[in-house]
């Protein structure tokens, strides 16, 4: 309840982000929607995979996004990204912050129901440009599952501040992409 009600703002700005830019109602602006959220996602999924996400919650290899991202944006001739090899190791998050990025992530899942019914009305489908869509929306028990697990997740208050933080944070990574994206029309 308390990562709910410390993330209620920044999640309200990221929803008023995204419904300003009408990145649903066109394919143009979809295409932009597609290049946003892979910048958003794709450095969060890294992460996750690098803290072993899996570990603390075993449906993540189910849930991750990328490839299926990847797919939709090929579908629309968008350019995925070139991902920078990285230099030495990458950074490993702790169970909370996990958890508060997986909060975020799944949570996303409750939002792409509605999106899925939108994207139908420009032509985007489970099998076109929105496979990522029918990912999210696959396992209808996903997020009660999730909360049930960051519910039974021990964490004293520096670490429930660390998750919430990690929320918050990743709430703003899709925020400022969104943004960014609807800066560009």
């Amino acid at each position: 309840m308390r990562l709910r009600l410390e993330t209620h703002q920044v999640h309200r700005q990221l929803d008023i982000a995204v419904n300003a830019a009408g990145f649903l109602g066109q394919v143009d602006l979809y295409r932009r929607y597609l290049a946003a959220t892979w910048h958003a996602w794709q450095p969060l999924e890294v992460i996750l995979d690098a803290s072993d996400a899996a570990r603390h919650y075993p449906l993540w290899p189910q849930r991750r996004l990328l490839s299926s991202l990847a797919a939709d944006m090929a579908d629309l001739d968008v350019t995925v990204p070139v991902t920078a090899a990285r230099r030495g190791k990458l950074s490993v998050w702790d169970t909370a912050s996990v958890m508060g990025t997986l909060y975020v992530l799944e949570g996303s899942a409750l939002g792409a129901r509605i999106l899925a019914g939108r994207l139908r009305n420009i032509g985007m489908t489970a099998d076109f440009g929105a496979r990522h869509i029918a990912v999210q929306t696959g396992n209808p028990k996903a997020w009660k599952s999730f909360l049930k697990i960051l519910e039974a997740t021990a964490m004293t208050s520096l670490e429930e501040d660390r998750c919430i933080s990690a929320a918050q944070a990743a709430f703003n990574v899709f925020e400022f992409h969104y943004s960014r994206a609807d800066r560009k029309l």
